[in-house]
């Protein structure tokens, strides 16, 4: 569904190049070098234009994105239909563990504001973390948990300005 290019193949992503991009959105700044390596293992590069699908609200997802380089507006329809950009994220920042995590459809669109560098993280690559580096499954699980109640802290700090 989505627009990426796989940058991997084409650039010669290793896993050390992997590990740098991920140190670099520090996203996973408490984690050590050799976690970072690890953890490169699983992911890989992607690209895409500006006004490029990432993913479609109502879609089947299974996928994390963790932002590199670049902005994505995030969009949601409201009670008319009407699409309507609630958030526009940036480096460091991530999309989609949700659906990553719970494997419900995805809960909005993302499209690339510019273009854009991510990281990708699939269901499949958390399920093979789950089998060979369970301690590190934790710590990223964490990080999700901790992400995702401050998401939820400020979604109800605002609810609550507006009530």
């Amino acid at each position: 569904m989505n627009d990426l290019v796989d940058l991997n193949e084409e650039t010669n992503y290793g896993l050390k190049q992997r590990a740098e991009l991920l140190e670099q959105t520090r996203w996973v700044n408490e984690f050590t070098w050799p976690e970072l390596e690890s953890f490169a293992v699983y992911i890989r590069v992607h690209k895409t234009a500006r006004n490029a699908l990432l993913c479609r609200e109502g879609d089947a997802g299974d996928s994390l994105f963790i932002i590199v380089q670049g902005s994505v507006d995030i969009i949601k329809k409201d009670a008319a239909d009407k699409q309507k950009t609630i958030a526009t994220i940036g480096p460091g920042q991530t999309i989609g563990e949700m659906s990553l995590l719970d494997r419900e459809l995805r809960s909005a669109t993302a499209r690339a504001a510019n273009d854009v560098v991510l990281l990708t993280f699939h269901k499949e690559d958390l399920d093979r973390m789950v089998r060979e580096k369970p301690g590190l499954v934790i710590k990223f699980i964490m990080k999700l948990a901790r992400m995702l109640s401050q998401r939820l802290r400020r979604t109800s700090s605002n609810l609550a300005d507006h009530l």
